[in-house]
């Protein structure tokens, strides 16, 4: 097993509560931000190509705020791999989410 080591000083992630329909009373809790690659027990320091990758992290905080699906990417999503690798059954959500990293100027695919 690798142990990955945290590193906390380099994660710049944000609560953000979105509110995408005018009249539909939809509510997204959720986490958002920037994070750096994992950096593995056996390496030392980032090297100079992970400081240049971009990875995202968002996270829908169902359920109260207690948790829900996480995922981190770098290159731009679509509805399909939001809805695979966040769990979310309906088409719906994941375009509310692809609409609030459009709004964080993330690129996305439509």
């Amino acid at each position: 097993m690798t142990r990955l080591i945290s590193q906390a000083s380099r994660l710049q992630v944000g609560r953000y509560q979105w509110c995408p329909g005018k009249d539909n009373g939809s509510r997204y809790d959720l986490l958002f931000g920037m994070v750096q690659p994992a950096v593995y027990g056996g390496q030392i320091g980032l090297t100079e190509s992970d400081e240049d990758e971009s990875l995202y992290c968002l996270t829908w905080l169902g359920r109260g705020g207690s948790g829900g699906g996480t995922i981190v990417f770098s290159n731009p999503p679509d509805v399909t791999y939001i809805m695979e690798k966040m769990g979310i059954p309906l088409r719906g959500d994941a375009t509310a989410l692809l609409d609030f990293l459009e709004m964080m100027q993330v690129d996305v695919i439509r």
